[in-house]
């Protein structure tokens, strides 16, 4: 099966924009980051294993041109899901799904999932072309890439975390695919 590639997914390291123009439709566990703020980076948090995350900027939202920045590592997924990665890239490119996706939208992409026995159920509001979410309980289940059974042990433990971290992270999974634009 050969699936879509990505178009505008781009990551940062070291300041420097690394676009990833050839790469397969990916499925991600990532945080939320806002860039900047007050002109600043704001610090991405300490990760165990930091070589294997990226500071991720997609475009979405099809013709939108809505942008989503994570702190992602790239999963490799269980076989019995490369099917959906390829159906939602397809089935989606030029929907124009903006964030807060609409209700018929969002009915049927949980019919989508359901044929998988997975769920959006938490995380459908942040459903995009381009950006697909599935609920975190599922990430194990997706994932062929080993995962701790406590996520926070991704993270380096640390006395005073940083901002967008004080409330502890909220760690979520997607499947990253092509936007129309």
């Amino acid at each position: 099966m050969t699936l879509p590639k990505l178009t505008r997914c781009s990551w940062i390291k070291n300041n420097r924009v690394f676009h990833i123009a050839d790469s397969d439709v990916a499925l991600v566990l990532y945080l939320d980051v806002m860039p900047f703020e007050s002109g600043k980076r704001i610090p991405t948090p300490k990760m165990v294993e930091p070589e294997k995350w990226r500071l991720i900027y997609h475009q979405t939202g099809g013709y939108l041109c809505a942008h989503k920045h994570i702190y992602a590592m790239f999963l490799e997924p269980n076989a019995r899901f490369l099917p959906l990665l390829s159906e939602l890239s397809s089935a989606y490119l030029e929907s124009c799904i903006s964030d807060p996706p609409a209700l018929s939208a969002a009915v049927q992409y949980e019919a989508v999932l359901g044929k998988y026995n997975i769920s959006a159920e938490r995380s459908y509001c942040e459903l995009q072309e381009a950006f697909y979410p599935i609920d975190i309980t599922f990430a194990h289940e997706m994932s062929k890439t080993p995962l701790p059974e406590k996520l926070n042990d991704l993270l380096v433990p640390e006395k005073n975390p940083i901002p967008f971290l004080s409330f502890g992270p909220e760690w979520k999974l997607a499947i990253l695919g092509e936007n129309c634009d």
